[in-house]
């Protein structure tokens, strides 16, 4: 008994560290997505300023 419970506790911490790392990538992720997203709309904004002074 004493060996089980030791082996599904332990299973059960590293159940909740694979589900924080994985988490933590997707977050990442989308704050990657975020940054690019940013970029190209600022650029996109840039651009049409400069289209619309020149017409």
């Amino acid at each position: 008994l004493k060996t089980y419970l030791q082996a599904t506790m332990n299973e059960g911490r590293l159940n909740g560290l694979a589900l924080e790392t994985i988490n933590k990538d997707e977050l990442e992720y989308e704050n990657i997505k975020k940054e690019i997203l940013n970029a190209f709309i600022t650029k996109s904004l840039r651009r049409m300023k400069v289209t619309n002074w020149t017409q």
